[in-house]
Formats: C-alpha cells, sequence, structure tokens
C-alpha cells in the first residue's frame, strides 16, 4: 500500500506524500503481499491529454465503498469546493481528469485508527489527509487542516490522483531501486503537486507562492524537516525549471524520462541542459563477503546520492555549515550493508565514491575525520572509500573492508 498523506511545511505548505517518516511520511510502507516487479526507470511518458470543457466527474455514491475503506464519511458527490479544485488541476496542468475521486472524511480519531494498522513512526497531528492510489481515493481530516487550508490540500492531494491517473505512481515507486533515486522521485511527485498550488492558489493565497523559496527548515537539526523541504520546495524548484523550458509538457515528460539521482532535482540544469549521470560503481561483492567479520552477513546494497550526502554531515554540529558544500561535488556512490543477526545486531556499511574533482573528493575526505562513525578510510584520485560503524573496528576488520571497496569496478563520467 502506498500513500500520500499530508504534512505543514514551515508554515507554508498544507500537503504533503512520499517516503520519508517523522513528521510526516510521503508513502507508507509497502506490505507484504505486494509485489515490487522490475520496471525501467527511464519508461516513456504518456502523451499529456490536453485538458477539454466537460462536466467534472461524479465521485464515488456510498454503495461504491471500496472493501478496504473501513472508516469515514464519504463526501456528496457534488461538493462545490471539491469540483473547483478539479478545474483549477485541469486548467493549470491541461491534464484531464480519466477517472473521478471519490473523497471520504476522517475526524482526527478516524486518522489515528488508521495509522495503528500503518506502524512505523508517523505523527497524526501533522497528517491532514492522504490519497491513497490502492484505493483512488482522497481522505480529507478537515478538523485538522482547519476551513482556510483544506482547499489547498485539494488541489494538492487530487494532483496526486492526477499524477496517478496518467503516470501510476505503484509503478513509479516500484521503478526505482535506491535511496538516491527514491528521493529524487518522491522530489517529483511532491514539486509538481507544490506547483500546481503555486500556480492555481497564488492569486487566493498568496503565501502559497512562497513554499518554493523554502531553504532551510524551521528545526535546522530534525533530519524529517530537511527531507520536508527537499521534497516540496526543493522539488518545487525543480519542476519549475522543467516548466520554464517546455511549460507543464515538459514536467509531465519527467514522470516518464525521471531524474536519474538527487543530484539533479539540486542542480536542474545537469537534468535539462547539462545533463550529468552518476557514476558507475559496482562493488566486488564476492570480496566484500570475503572480508566480512565472523558472524557478519550482507544485508543490502544502496546508492544515497548527494541529498543523503548532504544529510550525513548537516547531522553533526561540526560539519553543519559546510554541509552543503561538502555534497556538492558528489559524482556518485555505492554502499554495502554487513550485520549480524537479530534485532539489535552490529551494522558495519561499506561505501564509495566519486566526486566531479580531485579538489572535491580531497574536501570530502578530510571531512570524514569529524564524523564519529567512520573507521576508516582512504583517497585515490576522485574516489573516497570509507568504512562506517556505530562500533569501535578492529583495525585489521576496516582495512580488509577497504581493499575489498578498493576491487570496485568504476566508470567515471558515464556517456550521457
Amino acid at each position: 500500500m502506498k500513500l500520500s498523506l499530508l504534512c505543514a511545511m514551515a508554515g507554508l505548505l498544507a500537503a504533503c506524500t512520499g517516503p520519508a517518516r517523522t513528521p510526516a511520511p510521503d508513502a507508507a510502507p509497502h506490505t507484504a503481499s505486494e509485489a515490487r516487479p522490475a520496471r525501467p526507470q527511464n519508461r516513456p511518458a504518456e502523451k499529456p491529454e490536453a485538458a477539454q470543457p466537460a462536466e467534472t466527474p461524479r465521485a464515488a455514491q456510498p454503495d461504491d465503498k471500496p472493501a478496504d475503506v473501513k472508516r469515514g464519511k464519504l463526501e456528496d458527490a457534488d461538493e462545490p469546493e471539491q469540483k473547483r479544485a478539479l478545474e483549477i488541476i485541469e486548467r493549470v496542468t491541461g491534464l484531464k481528469f480519466k477517472k473521478a475521486i471519490s473523497v471520504y472524511v476522517y475526524t482526527p480519531e478516524d486518522l489515528a485508527a488508521e495509522m495503528k494498522e500503518w506502524g512505523g513512526d508517523f505523527v497524526p497531528e501533522n497528517i491532514l489527509g492522504f490519497y491513497k492510489p490502492s484505493t483512488k481515493a482522497f481522505y480529507l481530516v478537515p478538523k485538522a487542516a482547519g476551513n482556510k487550508r483544506s482547499f489547498g490540500l485539494r488541489v494538492h492531494e487530487a494532483t496526486h490522483a492526477l499524477q496517478d491517473q496518467h503516470f501510476d505512481l505503484t509503478l513509479l515507486h516500484q521503478s526505482v531501486k535506491t535511496t538516491d533515486q527514491d528521493h529524487a522521485l518522491t522530489a517529483v511527485i511532491e514539486g509538481h503537486a507544490v506547483q500546481v498550488m503555486i500556480d492555481g492558489l497564488s492569486d487566493l493565497s498568496p503565501h502559497v507562492a512562497r513554499i518554493a523559496d523554502v531553504t532551510v527548515p524551521t528545526d535546522k537539526h530534525n533530519p524529517a524537516a530537511w527531507h520536508t523541504v527537499f521534497y516540496y520546495a526543493m522539488g518545487a524548484k525543480f519542476v519549475q525549471a522543467l516548466k520554464a523550458r517546455g511549460g507543464y509538457a515538459d514536467v509531465h515528460k519527467a514522470f516518464g524520462t525521471l531524474p536519474a539521482s538527487s543530484e539533479q532535482i539540486l542542480h536542474p540544469e545537469k537534468y535539462t541542459t547539462e545533463p550529468d549521470l552518476p557514476d558507475r560503481i559496482e562493488l566486488d561483492i564476492e570480496a566484500v563477503k570475503a572480508a566480512a567479520p565472523k558472524g557478519f552477513e550482507l544485508k543490502g546494497q544502496d546508492t544515497l546520492g548527494e541529498w543523503t550526502t548532504r544529510m550525513l554531515f548537516t547531522a553533526e554540529p561540526a560539519t553543519f555549515d559546510a554541509a552543503e558544500a561538502l555534497a556538492r561535488g558528489w559524482g556518485g556512490d555505492a554502499e554495502v550493508t554487513l550485520a549480524t543477526a537479530g534485532r539489535d545486531g552490529k551494522v558495519i556499511k561499506l561505501w564509495v565514491t566519486t566526486w566531479d574533482s580531485e579538489e572535491e573528493a580531497a574536501e570530502f575526505h578530510a571531512a570524514l575525520a569529524k564524523l564519529p562513525d567512520v573507521r576508516a578510510s582512504a583517497r585515490d584520485k576522485r574516489v573516497v572509500t570509507l568504512v562506517r560503524s556505530s562500533e569501535t573496528l578492529d583495525a585489521s576488520i576496516g582495512e580488509a573492508l577497504m581493499q575489498a571497496g578498493g576491487k570496485a569496478r568504476i566508470t567515471l563520467d558515464p556517456p550521457k
């Protein structure tokens, strides 16, 4: 199950969807029964369907209530605010809704009860509503949102419904394989919905226009707050760059050819005018397994990306002010996680990173000394390899893993 959840961002944004957690996630975790079929990241974009004058689709009636909708009151199909929201979205985007959207009104108590079923660390006070692709329905908590913000929530979440109808949000989420790709996808989804709010509501609510200008959260030391800024504000800036080049037609193409990394969200020109793909790094997994300490097993591989790299430095007071600059030269990375059995098992991470220049690699390498969990590191021109662990490691373990990391096959500056 994927949910699109609403939250407040820097006192300006009244909606949210994606994979972040506290204060509010952009998407709930997959259930065990949901398969994640392989799907190419760059699939052809659907041809945008031009908006045409037509009657707004009627929402489902009470007897159409999906089986997995356990609570909430179905809103009247002719609710004027909902019809107005859909009209604004179609006018702004040039796309037309293919199907009706059912709206269920939750009380805060309804939301709290449902969140118990989700699990995780969601904070109900920050969730104002959500769009659920599995039911194609929008769930609104107007008491939590307040009357003035409810309309903005409708526009934002109904935009997610439009995205789902034209680009299939479930398949898009299933197509991404790394943390970095997931951040980039979420920024496209959220940035698009925010920009629709900006273009459709700024005349009514001038503060909406300022959402994309937020660069720092109010709580500078809350990682979740930083992720919210990235998804919504920086995502909107990325969408604005596409819109400036070719209008919403270019924006919608990004759902077919997704940004390859969070780097392209942070630096839109690396997606638009000066394409810059991540360096290719293929770890020698057999060498890593052989170097792993006794009792440690391979638990997963990942690519963290520029945004997560920046957040690692943001989390430490000693590197907080320089975090953005230290991550800016990111070229690519590959991380492998080793862990012992059990919920409280020990974890070791081997991380191979590449940088756009030797100078940027040297700056990153020097800053690693200020991160408390870095146990070993080395630089070879534009490549920096390191071992991270919350546990103190024997020097021989760090050395063995570093040698395994040195066997990675790396392609710098791959063809565009």
